[in-house]
């Protein structure tokens, strides 16, 4: 009986009036080369009973043919895990889905040419074609294309899929084909899980993703209050910087540094710069930033954007909740943070752990709770011991309650 399945199940909307001249013309989208209706996301409900068949069958499995295809063509806009699928369809008919891409053949981010024949079909096909495998349709339901699996990975800005929809052989119907590409929500970043906080640098991680690379982000810097942070900044006539407060910074290419002999572990930090970069965060499990902009005694936000934000950044709504990070008091770096006594002497004990810093003694804390000169060709570490003292002479004149010496350079 025309419109049954395997599994005896009857719909009207199965019946496929073999032997019947269609009543309406085939679908616009019929033929691919008469060229594919561009599709964004959402549902779209298609009727593939009048259509042609012009696609070669999808390989690996050459001798499997996509009956009734139409065509659709979608671009990413941004990166995403994308999703094609026809498991709104159901058990309307047999179903199946095939995507492709011009990853090999050509520029993905246009649209691969027709698969009309079996070497196209080959270097265009993204991944395998799709039929039954919708969670919880068995036999005789539809298919789903995702990118992570068929691709490993999320599409790229840009990129150009041709989908081409049909049946099994032998069944057509009426369907919905949906499209997913959600745009990015990015990961809440995480401060310092040491707790240490750093005269000249703030810390953080931005949370794995899992086993696959993660989506591509920038992270910004806001300047929240410079010298404002509890207790009180007490260091003289340089502060509080007010026309800085509320500026932002974008956080640079991170480089991989050991500070020295006597303590190899390794680290990643990054400077400040004023242009927006991108790029996969998830892999570094803490994140040390620095530049001029990085003052002690100061409170911070760090924010997460999608790559979608790229361009409109000060418009876009891809935006992680900001963390918010204070850095230590003018000179401190040794827990308690200690304020300057009223006699306005140093803190030997203090000095003494500055002094054991840049001789890069063992057990002593990693330099950049220490560095404050903004001299020094890296500007995260100085790799051989202060012998001229100067970044220890400006953590005692710190103790002191001296002015803070160093400006923070502007953006144009």
């Amino acid at each position: 009986m025309p419109g049954a399945n395997a599994l005896g199940i009857w719909n009207i909307e199965r019946t496929t009036c073999d032997g019947v001249s269609c009543p309406t013309a085939p679908p616009e989208n019929d033929n691919c080369l008469d060229g594919p209706i561009a599709i964004t996301e959402g549902d779209y409900d298609f009727n593939n009973q009048c259509a042609t068949t012009d696609g070669y069958g999808p390989l690996p499995y050459g001798y499997f043919q996509i009956d009734f295809d139409i065509w659709y063509a979608y671009t990413a806009a941004w990166s995403c895990p994308l999703t094609v699928s026809m498991c709104s369809t159901g058990f309307r008919f047999d179903s199946a889905l095939a995507v492709y891409l011009n990853e090999f053949l050509g520029d993905p981010t246009e649209c691969p040419p027709c698969p009309l024949d079996g070497l196209t079909t080959a270097k265009t096909l993204a991944g395998d074609f799709q039929d039954e495998n919708c969670i919880g349709i068995g036999f005789g339901g539809a298919g789903v294309w995702t990118s992570l699996d068929q691709l490993g990975r999320n599409t790229l800005p840009g990129e150009c899929f041709l989908v081409r929809v049909g049946s099994f052989p032998g069944s057509r119907g009426t369907g919905v084909v949906s499209v997913s590409c959600p745009e990015y929500a990015p990961t809440q970043p995480v401060g310092d899980p040491t707790g240490a906080k750093k005269s000249r640098f703030i810390s953080f991680s931005i949370p794995g993703v899992g086993t696959l690379p993660g989506p591509e982000t920038a992270l910004r810097v806001k300047l929240v209050s410079l010298h404002h942070v509890e207790p009180p900044y007490t260091g003289g006539a340089s502060a509080p910087f007010t026309a800085f407060e509320g500026q932002v910074r974008w956080v640079g290419p991170s480089t991989r540094y050991v500070e020295s002999v006597s303590n190899g572990t390794p680290f990643y930090a990054s400077q400040l710069q004023c242009d927006p970069y991108y790029q996969d965060w998830s892999t570094i499990d803490l994140l040390h930033v620095t530049g001029s902009a990085i003052v002690p005694s100061s409170a911070y936000e760090v924010e997460n954007l999608a790559a979608s934000c790229a361009g409109q950044e000060a418009n876009c709504t891809a935006v992680a909740g900001p963390l918010r990070e204070a850095t230590a008091r003018w000179g401190d770096v040794v827990e308690p943070f200690n304020p300057p006594p009223s006699s306005a002497q140093p803190d030997f004990g203090d000095i003494a752990a500055l002094v054991d810093k840049f001789k890069s003694a063992l057990g002593a804390p990693i330099k950049a709770r220490a560095l404050l000169a903004g001299t020094n060709a890296s500007g995260v570490i100085d790799p051989s011991p202060d012998l001229g003292f100067t970044h220890i002479s400006a953590c005692v004149d710190a103790f002191k309650g001296l002015p803070y010496p160093y400006a923070i350079v502007a953006c144009p």
